[in-house]
């Protein structure tokens, strides 16, 4: 027997009454409900479910009793068992007896699985492709043969082709491509560098594709696009093509039968989802895979928990939520999403991303979503949210993004991203239009490195290009983040990049091998930076082509953007000057003066207390291009070539004299055989009246004319007269070109010993080392003298704390 007892509420008086009743105790207690594939059965009962010799077989009867079931219930699924279809989640326990979905037995975790095999195929006309009409009409996302995900059939194969945009907003394609002949096709378009976007055009025109008006991002001439979901574009063994309109499935082999082959689908749209309103729920020790888009889908939710499960294999996100706060996702594998691994969109405050391996994320151009904010390992957009102690490997676009308040983003791992996308961060968080300031942001201890980029599809030349691609990147109007004890390797443009940012800290950070370690730019596509403070931070370059600092603005702000102080200064001891003080120019091109710590303080830049440590030369090798003889390694000058008839030159001794005598004017002179394992510095004297900026860059000297190196801007003073350019690392060549021009018309300049000196760069990469913990424990790093001396005043070995670094030079 039960009592029950309740309160009557009269006008003047509270009475107490008993309510006195009888109920079955065991209707009270928790219950736990057995399911399994092998040997269950859905005629068995509910009381007989609730014993592991009479479960229940299928998740259809599962999703028909979860709304019957209690706070403190439990559905148990059996290891080792495949469960095809969907769980739908639909009551709700509390805050104490949450309702759980797990696991029992032995063996790996039970499966929730989208995956259909394809058995019935018709060859079809053209040779290698094999047909299959399936049950849908809907886009198809995920196709695997053998267990490994295969891409969309594309045309060209491995490459983008670049387009035109003229000037009534057709796209005008190369003339070996008849945009006729691919009627019904999907159009994937770089649009800049972060968006690529799948579009299906208004019109296929024999001189070109329209589409439609006032898009978001409209398309670039100069950027790339590729061809997809058309039946010709399947010419590679596991290509494939779905025609929803005909529900056919198309694909190409190489060799065999498709019939003696495991070649599967994503049949579900989702592995989990919920109905509105269900609280206090736990899934936990599952394995979900196989979902033709999100593999668990929330929304308008409360305090869920996913702990210790597997999402592999989702044709979109792995984890999609919104309206869901208190959402925690803690200590799960997430393995190949083709858009994003875990998603948290708005509505999910006070959520918790912890202690998760996630790799392969958005690993395909073409096969992720359009627009903003994808191919994201973890992207959390609401307040109040902890990220943290995660493992990313392998991402597309930028390893974590972030946008509350009172968000910390700390200790994790991030290794090999930006491999799709440029224009992202291992860490990356913006404010964009609205310009909020922002609060209580934390980011902290957290490993980040190679930071790769992709010149594919982009206006940027291969071989001498570098991607936009940021270590921590502080974008557009961001605020209020402390960024503290973290550290960056490897990142192949900016290690941490504050871009209109304010009220911003960077503390004891360490950042090396990175093309410029600390970037600062302000610009008119956010609000000035302000109250920036960089204190004790380690900048380290570790080859000559690499720099430290970057401050870029459109106005003269420079020297009131930041306060710096304490900070260490680690640079090869051919480099000389390493910051580069950047001012943008109307047509958005940028004047550049190198500056070394005695010149920026000049400059109005002030560095309390800064610390300079200087590195070996790598091996070197170099080469006079000036007109005095020497011997066998050095090449005597003995003609400059003049282009575009806009320059005039003469010989005086030693020194070469030029004049610009119209915009664009240029001079040339012979330059060594270059290889690739080099990366090759440029120094000379000149002597100028008057303050100009040359631009020097490497071409082949004959057809195809192409450039082998990027334009480097160098400003020229009468105070000055050392010069040294890093032209960094090209391909292979023997017939080049040293070009020297001006986008003015200049007074004389006055050149000499002009020397190149090539870098080994197997060698310039080694003269300092940066040694990091990613785990969870300590670390002995045993003798390292013996490969360095170490930095920071310890002997033959020293103890690596959980995410700390230490920074090791020769």
């Amino acid at each position: 027997m039960v009592l029950y007892f309740g309160f009557m509420i009269t006008s003047k008086f509270i009475t107490v009454v008993l309510f006195i009743g009888f109920t079955n105790l065991s209707e009270l207690k928790s219950a736990n409900y057995y399911v399994s594939s092998s040997d269950g059965n859905d005629e068995n009962t509910q009381q007989q479910a609730t014993q592991t010799q009479t479960p229940w077989k299928s998740l259809a009867k599962i999703n028909s009793y979860f709304g019957s079931l209690k706070p403190g219930d439990s559905v148990l699924l059996k290891r080792g068992d495949v469960f095809e279809g969907s769980l739908v989640l639909s009551s709700s326990g509390t805050n104490q007896s949450k309702i759980v979905v797990s696991s029992y037995g032995e063996g790996h975790s039970p499966v929730i699985s989208g995956w259909k095999k394809i058995k019935k195929w018709t060859k079809h006309e053209k040779p290698g492709i094999w047909s299959s009409e399936l049950d849908r009409n809907t886009l198809l996302n995920l196709v695997s043969i053998e267990n490994k995900i295969k891409e969309k059939g594309r045309y060209p194969n491995n490459a983008f082709v670049n387009y035109n945009v003229n000037e009534n907003g057709l796209i005008e394609l190369p003339s070996h491509i008849n945009p006729k002949a691919w009627e019904s096709a999907t159009f994937v378009i770089r649009k800049n560098q972060w968006i690529i976007d799948k579009v299906s055009p208004l019109e296929y025109r024999a001189d070109g594709i329209r589409l439609e008006n006032n898009m978001r991002y409209p398309p670039k001439s100069g950027y790339g696009l590729f061809i997809q979901d058309h039946i010709n574009t399947l010419d590679e063994d596991g290509e494939w093509y779905f025609d929803d309109k005909t529900s056919n499935f198309y694909i190409f082999l190489a060799e065999g039968q498709p019939g003696s082959k495991d070649i599967k689908i994503g049949s579900q749209e989702n592995l989990l989802t919920n109905q509105g309103g269900v609280q206090h729920v736990k899934i936990q020790n599952l394995c979900f895979s196989g979902a033709n888009k999100d593999a668990i889908s929330l929304e308008k939710a409360f305090n869920i928990e996913i702990s210790n499960c597997t999402i592999e294999y989702a044709g979109e996100n792995a984890v999609y939520a919104v309206d869901v706060p208190n959402l925690k996702f803690v200590n799960n594998n997430v393995v190949t999403a083709l858009n994003s691994g875990v998603f948290f969109r708005y509505g999910t405050p006070n959520s918790i991303i912890a202690d998760n391996n996630i790799t392969d994320i958005h690993p395909f151009f073409g096969m992720g979503k359009s627009g903003d904010g994808n191919g994201v390992g973890i992207h959390s957009i609401s307040d109040f949210s902890v990220i943290a102690n995660n493992r990313l490997s392998n991402i597309g676009y930028s390893g974590i993004m972030f946008n509350g308040i009172q968000t910390i983003v700390e200790r994790n791992h991030i290794n090999n991203y930006c491999l799709v996308k440029n224009d992202g961060g291992g860490i990356y968080t913006y404010q964009g239009a609205n310009k909020k300031l922002n609060f209580g942001r934390i980011i902290k201890e957290n490993i980040i490195e190679n930071g790769i980029g992709t010149t594919s599809g982009t206006t940027m030349s291969k071989n001498i290009s570098i991607p936009q691609v940021e270590g921590i990147y502080l974008d557009d109007n961001a605020s209020g983040i402390m960024v503290e004890g973290n550290t960056v390797n490897n990142s192949r443009r900016n290690g941490i990049h504050i871009h209109n940012g304010r009220n911003i800290q960077i503390i004891r950070n360490k950042v090396a091998n990175c093309y410029i370690q600390l970037a600062l730019s302000d610009d008119d596509l956010g609000d000035r930076i302000e109250n920036i403070r960089i204190e004790e931070n380690q900048f380290a370059a570790f080859s000559d082509h690499q720099n430290l600092v970057s401050i870029a603005s459109n106005i003269d702000n420079h020297a009131t953007m930041a306060n710096f102080g304490n900070n260490t200064y680690i640079t090869p001891e051919n480099q000389k000057l390493f910051y580069l003080i950047q001012k943008q120019q109307p047509d958005r091109s940028y004047e550049t003066s190198f500056m070394n710590l005695r010149m920026i303080e000049a400059f109005g830049i002030k560095e309390e207390s800064p610390i300079r440590i200087v590195l070996p030369s790598s091996t070197q090798t170099k080469y006079n291009l000036s007109n005095q003889q020497g011997d066998a390694k050095k090449i005597s000058l003995s003609t400059f070539k003049i282009f575009n008839d806009g320059s005039e030159i003469s010989s005086i001794e030693s020194q070469i004299k030029i004049q610009f005598k119209k915009p664009f004017g240029a001079v040339a002179v012979g330059f060594p055989q270059i290889s690739d394992d080099n990366l090759y510095q440029l120094s000379f004297n000149a002597n100028t009246e008057q303050t100009q900026i040359l631009h020097l860059f490497l071409r082949l000297d004959g057809r195809p004319w192409s450039n082998l190196s990027l334009t480097q801007p160098v400003m020229l003073s009468p105070l000055q007269t050392e010069y040294t350019v890093n032209l960094g690392k090209t391909e292979n060549a023997d017939r080049i070109l040293l070009l020297i021009f001006s986008q003015d018309s200049s007074k004389d300049i006055g050149l000499s010993n002009l020397q190149v000196t090539a870098h080994r760069v197997d060698e310039a990469a080694h003269q300092a080392l940066l040694f990091h913990n990613p785990t969870d424990s300590e670390i002995l790093l045993t003798d390292p003298s013996k490969i360095v001396i170490p930095a920071e005043g310890t002997d033959r070995s020293l103890v690596l704390k959980p995410f700390q670094s230490i920074l090791l030079y020769k």
